[in-house]
């Protein structure tokens, strides 16, 4: 365990907000993670044993331009949310973009369904004279 002091604005340790000059005990682990705004007050630095690598490897899938594959999708979402006139559409995550778009384009089209056969049906009812 390690003693140590907020360098930086806020950070959350062991699921408590601490704040600049504040002290906390953590774990190895935890202050490896966050080591860039701490300074450790009490307690010895471990060495990494072993595997080194980060625990969330993965790095995203970027094309020629080098923008990232899941930006150019979120964008093409935002744009077509855009035409179909949903407020707020920038500020949605991806998943809550597509749910948005596919109830507004079911309504759109139940609507248009309904539209079409409701005239349909009306024209049929009126009895000729």
């Amino acid at each position: 365990m390690l003693k140590v002091k907020v360098k930086g604005p806020a950070i959350k340790l062991q699921g408590q907000w601490k704040f600049k000059g504040e002290t906390a005990t953590i774990t190895q682990e935890e202050y490896r993670e966050n080591e860039q705004y701490l300074e450790v007050v009490n307690g010895k630095i471990e060495k990494l044993q072993g595997n080194t690598t980060p625990k969330n490897p993965e790095k995203p899938q970027v094309n020629n331009d080098g923008k990232d594959v899941v930006d150019k999708e979120l964008e093409a979402l935002r744009e077509k949310a855009k035409e179909l006139g949903i407020r707020g559409a920038h500020n949605m995550k991806k998943e809550n973009l597509i749910a948005k778009i596919e109830e507004v384009e079911k309504a759109n089209s139940s609507h248009e369904e309904g539209e079409g056969t409701g005239e349909d049906d009306e024209e049929e009812e009126q009895p000729q004279e």
